[in-house]
């Protein structure tokens, strides 16, 4: 999973050009301009219905109201865009409709229905947004997200694997018709090292099934990007790429790896060669404007980029992280956002997870 960590001050985080900077991006010539968001309500405690466990991620439907998978409760939570806890639905099982404390990926689709992705139970149950369970499907595999366009699904992940594509279509929400897109490393050449070290299985473990995903505009092109390096790929519903582009920042955005093989006590494993830039999960404002998070690799500024339709970025913004607390313990940072999205009213919802403090679910107003 990837992580965004933002200036946040009470009821307010900004976003600002660095002190000293001349607001122009130089690597996009892109003048980056300034944000803020304020905060509207914020959900998450040791009360009934807001005792979020491990939550996965969440979704807005058009009427505003949001569905949360809380994963460590194995229930889907859904509040009215107030913040009014509304109704669950969900339970742990294996029986239909049920689902593991495992399930991440919760989403709604063109039909307007919810899809929730259960990889421990090789499924993907889905449900209208009243909570009715309406049918399961079976994959073959596991997955990162699922996309839906004119009857056909998609679905990404990533396993580093030579050769393997890393976009599935399905026209039965199961078997796999046809398989399309490149399989991208997450650093330079780390695969090709792998296999030329004849440790590739190693590789293949540390980085299979990451935080990959599917987005769909309003052309019904589909829009891939992996959880490492900032890359957006757009296809057609064929396959067939259309637009291919690389972030432009003035870092790099891929990991830092070391492969080691030590002889004398016959191991072998994969570390960390440096800090990485952390990127975040894109999404669209609306059906035809993308927008991109990331965090440098000194966790100290956070950006936003903005592209058209057609991949063509159009604004960043820029801020400084001043106040989460972006230090490990363990393998997350002790305070940072999880999944985020924004809709067409300029709202920002998100995902609020710490260390110290239980989970929560937070509503801002941007302001530009």
């Amino acid at each position: 999973m990837n992580y965004l960590n933002v200036f946040i001050t009470g009821l307010i985080f900004i976003l600002f050009p660095a002190a000293g900077d001349t607001g122009q991006s130089p690597q996009s010539g892109i003048m980056e301009k300034p944000m803020r968001a304020e905060l509207i309500w914020s959900i998450g405690s040791d009360e009934k219905n807001e005792d979020f466990f491990n939550p996965g991620s969440f979704a807005v439907d058009s009427q505003g109201r949001i569905f949360l998978l809380d994963t460590g409760n194995s229930r889907i939570q859904c509040f009215s865009q107030e913040g009014k806890f509304l109704f669950t639905f969900g339970r742990s099982g294996q029986g239909p409709g049920e689902l593991s404390k495992e399930a991440r990926t919760i989403r709604i689709l063109e039909d307007g229905n919810i899809y929730v992705i259960d990889n421990r139970q090789r499924r993907i149950n889905v449900y209208d947004v009243s909570g009715k369970f309406l049918r399961q499907g079976k994959t073959s595999a596991e997955y990162d997200d699922i996309a839906l366009v004119d009857g056909t699904y998609y679905y990404s992940n990533l396993i580093m694997v030579e050769g393997h594509l890393p976009i599935h279509c399905s026209k039965t929400l199961g078997n796999v018709d046809q398989s399309f897109g490149p399989l991208i490393d997450p650093d330079k050449d780390l695969l090709k090292r792998a296999i030329q070290m004849g440790i590739p299985e190693i590789v293949e473990r540390a980085f299979s099934i990451k935080a990959s995903t599917l987005l769909v505009n309003s052309k019904k092109e589909i829009i891939f990007s992996p959880f490492s390096p900032y890359r957006l790929i757009k296809f057609d519903a064929l396959g067939k790429t259309l637009r291919d582009i690389e972030g432009q920042t003035a870092f790099y955005t891929g990991l830092l790896t070391i492969l080691r093989i030590d002889k004398k006590k016959g191991t072998i494993g994969i570390g960390n060669g440096g800090p990485s830039a952390r990127l975040f999960r894109p999404y669209l404002l609306d059906k035809d404007y993308l927008a991109y998070f990331y965090l440098n690799p000194e966790f100290d500024t956070a950006f936003l980029d903005i592209y058209s339709s057609n991949l063509d970025l159009t604004a960043r913004y820029k801020m400084m992280n001043e106040v989460t607390d972006a230090r490990l313990e363990g393998r997350f940072p002790k305070k940072y956002f999880g999944e985020v999205f924004i809709d067409r009213n300029n709202y920002l919802y998100a995902l609020l997870l710490s260390q110290d403090d239980p989970p929560r679910l937070v509503k801002y107003k941007l302001i530009y």
